[in-house]
């Protein structure tokens, strides 16, 4: 279940519609976005494909995976912990609509909280009649970046069901904490100016999931009763995980956890001093493992007490030094987002390949000397602020059967066994320990805390107008709420562009000029770059959602169809390509046939022409005459009025536009 060489997980599978099923609407929520991994998950979401596949670095199909997911895809993320590489920034105005940044403000005396789950819910719908429709919810502790350090993931779904007896009378187990935290969902989506056919699709979820029941994939394994625990806000003050934690932390006889970052602080609400108290109360400590970072244990000289009690594994250093399969570090290499972006090397800080799972077990024994197994996955880590404050997401699972918890050492490597041959992770000897905890760790500095605050509380205000054929882009910066940052500049970018602005005295305006259509965007980047060399290295920077009047929206509007033609339809043949692409049954194959033949000199011999185009178009409005037409329609409402140089296959396309549904 847990092992790190047979169980291992395609993030792109967790995304995929299964069988004989298409994907209606995906929602998703992380900590950390990087944009291009986000436009990766979509060739899963909406093309069924493997976001590692070659497609990923294809333009057209890029466009065609973010065409499927319009008004079907929301992901939720921490405000100011949005990222990109730059190498296919144009594209980035596709998924913009989708893209919801949460701050949360805590309440009075309380710490910062921060928005830190990590979830996918899917709804599927069937190919075929009767309409029935199925959930897949995914929990993971991966942010939906390019980061490779080994993490957890976990997939529950339900049974499919008609529509139409979805909702019934009464709630499946879990079903009403479900549904408040997806009405928080909901709320975020409306004040964060989420589209309302996005929020339509929302309600329909917190409408519709909670009515259905969860099960695991593995029948090994059953789900508790309220299998998902929120905590944190979204949770309505119902933190059901750190209640079950520590109930059987203390009636436990045997404990794995499993976090990259651990707590400091004294108080009894962080997870160490709660583990320690049941250390005190016979917890076996040869029974007790903890699996960490090396960088976690700096500075834990307060906690060596427990840490000197119990054994501590981190993964092996030849493996947190191995980048090889590391797709941040591919695209680092990549001289061509290099050269787009400059300073690709402080948006993308290559991370070692350490572990950044969250996991916790605990086995039980009843009264008769019968054991269970409780294992929880998901995002919060064991910390106060995991434990207490932040958003998280957890899944609770249970199994009966016998040596389910040695099975899970096992899985993990951290039996006897496994670790004579070599594992994952490695035992570390108490010499190390000490050592360790004695060393400062690496904190950020004032200054680079007071900017994270900063991104989190800037507000700008963007607004978009015409000017001969190109476009002015004036930004209002609303920093009332935000900490004052001194002792450097801040300057002002179009995450799109590479000129930079800092605001003048007595103004809050900045104005870009002359800005391309392909080049609009709602996102601003913003930089500090500090006055002294010894408070930073590299500027730090981050990039925020602006808000947009009417008007502005509108002329957003506009960028798409400018992208459709520059990539998708800048001829016929391209254009053909791009038709016969989306309608066929092995997108990646096609694609890659396309590749091949241009890197031949030549595409002679594809199903390029009209006329195989035309049977494409027949067989496409034979099988799904609503999806065919709905893609004609998008295309025709994309090209110019006046596109006669597409000669015959524009009066194909506008004599298919007419077919009707029946």
């Amino acid at each position: 279940m847990l092992d790190s060489g047979t169980d291992r997980v395609n993030y792109g599978d967790l995304l995929t519609a299964p069988a004989g099923f298409h994907l209606d609407f995906a929602l998703g929520t992380t900590y950390s976005l990087d944009l291009d991994a986000l436009m990766s998950a979509c060739l899963s979401l909406g093309l069924s494909t493997s976001p590692d596949s070659a497609m990923a670095d294809n333009p057209m199909a890029l466009f065609a995976a973010l065409s499927e997911m319009r008004g079907r895809l929301v992901v939720f993320c921490e405000k100011g912990k949005v990222r990109f590489s730059g190498a296919y920034k144009q594209l980035y105005s596709q998924i913009e609509d989708s893209i919801i940044e949460v701050d949360l403000r805590g309440r009075s005396g309380q710490d910062y909280p921060s928005f830190h789950p990590k979830l996918w819910i899917l709804r599927f719908l069937s190919d075929e009649g009767p309409e029935k429709a199925m959930y897949r919810v995914c929990v993971l502790s991966r942010n939906l970046t390019f980061d490779a350090s080994w993490d957890v993931a976990g997939t529950l779904h339900t049974d499919a069901k008609p529509v139409k007896d979805i909702v019934g009378k009464k709630r499946a187990s879990g079903g009403y904490p479900l549904q408040k935290t997806l009405g928080v969902l909901a709320s975020y989506a409306s004040s964060g100016r989420g589209s309302r056919p996005i929020q339509q699709n929302i309600e329909r979820i917190t409408h519709e999931l909670p009515y259905m029941c969860l099960k695991t994939e593995d029948q090994e394994w059953s789900l508790k009763k309220h299998p998902l625990l929120f905590s944190g806000e979204w949770a309505d003050d119902d933190n059901l995980f750190p209640e079950r934690f520590n109930t059987l932390l203390s009636n436990c006889r045997r404990a794995v956890i499993v976090s990259p970052f651990l707590s400091d602080d004294p108080t009894h609400t962080n997870p160490l001093s709660s583990l320690y108290r049941a250390l005190q109360e016979g917890l076996d400590e040869e029974g007790t493992y903890l699996v960490t970072r090396r960088s976690a244990l700096l500075g834990q000289s307060s906690n060596l007490p427990l840490l000197s009690k119990i054994p501590i594994y981190t993964v092996r250093n030849d493996l947190v030094d191995d980048n090889d399969e590391s797709l941040l570090q591919d695209t680092l290499n990549d001289e061509a987002a290099s050269q787009q972006n400059d300073n690709a090397h402080n948006l993308w800080r290559a991370e070692p390949r350490d572990v950044h799972a969250k996991i916790f077990v605990f086995e039980e024994v009843d009264a008769t000397g019968r054991p269970s197994t409780h294992l929880f996955y998901g995002s919060a880590n064991a910390t106060r602020r995991g434990m207490e404050t932040n958003n998280e997401v957890m899944v609770h699972l249970v199994s009966e059967k016998n040596g389910a918890f040695d099975k899970i050492l096992q899985d993990l490597g951290l039996d006897e066994e496994s670790q004579k041959h070599g594992s994952l992770f490695e035992r570390l000897s108490l010499e190390s320990v000490e050592n360790i905890v004695d060393q400062e760790p690496h904190k950020d500095s004032e200054i680079e805390r007071a900017f994270a605050h900063f991104l989190r509380r800037v507000e700008i205000d963007m607004t978009i107008t015409e000017s001969a054929q190109e476009y002015d882009v004036t930004l209002r910066i609303n920093n009332v709420d935000a900490p004052m940052l001194s002792g450097g500049a801040i300057r002002y970018s179009l995450i799109t562009q590479t000129a930079e602005k800092c605001l003048q005295a007595n103004s809050n305006e900045l104005v870009f000029h002359h800005v391309p259509i392909e080049h609009l965007t709602e996102f601003a980047r913003i930089t500090f770059a500090p006055a002294s060399s010894e408070e930073s290295s590299v500027p730090s920077s981050g990039i925020v959602k602006c808000s947009l009047n009417g008007a502005s929206q509108q002329i957003l509007e506009k960028r798409r169809s400018a992208l459709f033609k520059k990539i998708c339809a800048k001829d016929e043949n391209t254009l053909l390509e791009y038709l016969n692409f989306r309608l066929s049954d092995n997108p990646e194959l096609y694609a890659s046939v396309i590749s091949r033949a241009r890197q031949g000199g030549s595409t002679h011999g594809l199903s390029l022409k009209l006329e195989g185009l035309y049977e494409n178009l027949i067989e496409a409005f034979r099988t799904d005459v609503k999806n065919a037409s709905a893609l004609i329609k998008d295309c025709l409402s994309m090209l110019e009025e006046d596109s006669s140089d597409l000669g015959d296959l524009r009066a194909m396309l506008e004599a298919f536009s007419t077919v009707k549904e029946g």
